[in-house]
């Protein structure tokens, strides 16, 4: 899964990537810190050559991660939303005012916050399996 911003070139529309945009971005600022050395760094000349090996190095391990960080950013969002649900459920319920009957659907709502974590933890690996075959075709 990439996730691209499509802009209008002058040729029709020009794709670019994350892992284009960090691995472009990394190897400028590599390149830029290794043309700030002294001249008479002998590990200068060898920076500079390697910096289009590096920058690929870079792009392809952010291509290979990058559905995993934003996994990770959107589930860890969904998880301190639940979190304060299941905080906010634990008070009411422990709350003397509130009726039975309102008490029993506040714990169906807390067996289903608990339930959906598992489930989109399911649907990640079914979708990261999926992935994985299509990358093996």
């Amino acid at each position: 899964m990439k996730y691209s911003d499509v802009i209008q070139g002058t040729n029709g529309p020009l794709t670019i990537s994350a892992d284009s945009v960090a691995g472009a971005g990394s190897g400028m600022m590599i390149l830029y810190l290794a043309q700030s050395l002294p001249d008479g760094a002998a590990y200068k000349s060898w920076i500079i050559t390697m910096v289009p090996v590096i920058t690929l190095v870079i792009k392809r391990c952010w291509s290979f991660c990058e559905p995993d960080i934003v996994f990770l950013l959107k589930n860890g969002r969904a998880n301190i939303a639940r979190s304060r649900c299941l905080r906010r459920i634990d008070e009411l319920m422990n709350d003397p005012a509130i009726q039975d009957d309102i008490k029993a659907d506040l714990s169906d709502m807390k067996m289903h916050a608990r339930v959906s974590s598992v489930l989109d933890l399911y649907k990640y690996w079914k979708a990261s399996k999926q992935v994985q075959n299509q990358n093996r075709e």
